[in-house]
């Protein structure tokens, strides 16, 4: 997977996201089904902490959600597929969680734009 991690500033664009379908001898699937599903939310910013001793505990709120989408592809001949995630004309800095699936496999993947 390429692209799975991306940070960006407000403004600009996000790369692609591109999965390879293989077989279980490590070829590439051509005409495999795959399905990206993308949330797109706004973080709270908030992460409250409570430390005692060494250990630190950690209570992240869940992420403002602003839209959704899903696109259902079929990889090419060299097994590949590829979304283009995009701010879907949301202001301001976002999160988008996604995952790729084909039949049981599933990848997250998940990019991020910060700043005014």
């Amino acid at each position: 997977m390429t692209g799975s991690l991306q940070f960006v500033a407000v403004g600009q664009n996000f790369q692609r996201v591109t999965v390879r379908a293989l077989d279980t001898a490590g070829d590439p699937v051509r005409g495999a089904n795959i399905t990206f599903q993308l949330l797109i939310g706004r973080d709270t910013g908030s992460d409250p902490s409570i430390s005692i001793g060494d250990t630190t505990i950690q209570h992240r709120p869940l992420p403002v959600i602003l839209g959704s989408s899903k696109a259902m592809l079929v990889s090419d001949v060299n097994g590949l597929a590829t979304v283009q995630p995009t701010n879907a004309g949301i202001s301001g800095a976002i999160t988008i969680q996604g995952t790729a699936t084909s039949g049981i496999a599933s990848l997250p993947f998940a990019v991020q734009s910060f700043g005014k």
